[in-house]
């Protein structure tokens, strides 16, 4: 995931397929100003400053079974068009 340092970011990471027990999301860590909510994995927020993060997605069932990947976030620098 790719976005600018200062500008509004509402982007939806990817989810499980083929599920039809209600799932909770969970990104750690995030990147300052950002946030994320657990069943619709949209995040939103505003980086206020440029840098790279690895950040874990997590989802896990009502049962308490989880599962994790890795998520690579990258806030670049915003540049104004001239």
């Amino acid at each position: 995931l790719e976005a600018p340092s200062g500008k509004p970011v509402n982007q939806q990471l990817p989810g499980a397929v083929d599920s039809a027990a209600p799932l909770t999301y969970t990104l750690f860590p995030l990147p300052p100003g950002l946030s994320m909510d657990p069943s619709t994995r949209l995040l939103t927020g505003t980086a206020p400053t440029s840098g790279s993060y690895l950040s874990t997605l997590e989802v896990r069932n009502p049962k308490g079974l989880k599962d994790s990947i890795p998520v690579a976030l990258k806030i670049t620098r915003f540049r104004k068009q001239e």
